[in-house]
């Protein structure tokens, strides 16, 4: 059976395979500067390296977007060094939904906006609780969410409103005060950074706008 550790080298060096890619369509007259990377779970870190690789090329990715980056291996007390994760340096701007921070996704912020959305909760409003065989469908669907709101960012990009707060718990004490409101998709405010919290509905539509901002 191929195993977890194997399989990470191997999608990381199909990153920096990517990157390479990237390079010489860009040297053919591909404009870089429009380009946006996405990346879910472990394919998150596949980008990550895919912008470094560009980087040391000399060009740089305009934007990365990670949806709930993978957390094992790549996240905990000591990381690995062989398993490079998506962090900020990765592109010109990093944005990460962690939407299942406390089991398949990295609770750590690494990009250059971190969103936290119902971080105070076990699970996402609407994803079932209790204890399900590993990488079932109940399992994933915190971890799936990220996917879910990215999608309805694209639809409604004004819903997914979130607030900028040093912490969790500062968050909940400024009660939805709104500081630094950006949202998450297309039209996030790349002059911000840092740690942005929102809640969001069980059902789609997710986002809730400004009551969002409230815990």
């Amino acid at each position: 059976m191929i195993s977890y550790p194997y399989v990470s080298l191997k999608a990381l060096a199909m990153g920096r395979d990517f990157g390479v890619l990237i390079v010489k369509l860009s040297d053919a007259g591909m404009n870089i500067a429009t380009l946006q990377l996405i990346g879910f779970s472990l394919g998150a870190h596949v980008v990550g390296e895919t912008g470094r690789q560009v980087i040391e090329s000399g060009k740089i990715i305009p934007r990365i977007t990670g949806l709930d980056p993978a957390k094992p291996l790549f996240d905990g007390p000591i990381p690995s060094p062989l398993y490079k994760r998506l962090e900020r340096g990765c592109a010109d701007f990093v944005d990460i939904i962690h939407s299942n921070p406390k089991k398949y996704g990295m609770e750590t912020a690494t990009g250059t906006i971190d969103f936290y959305p119902n971080y105070g909760e076990t699970v996402q409003p609407g994803c079932p609780e209790g204890n399900f065989m590993p990488f079932t469908p109940e399992e994933l669907c915190s971890h799936d969410r990220s996917r879910e709101l990215m999608i309805q960012a694209l639809f409604t990009p004004y819903d997914l409103q979130a607030s900028a707060a040093p912490n969790y718990p500062t968050w909940v004490r400024n009660n939805g005060a709104p500081i630094n409101v950006t949202t998450i998709g297309d039209l996030i405010n790349k002059a911000f950074s840092g740690l942005y919290y929102l809640t969001t509905n069980a059902q789609v539509p997710y986002g809730k706008g400004p009551e969002g901002l409230k815990p």
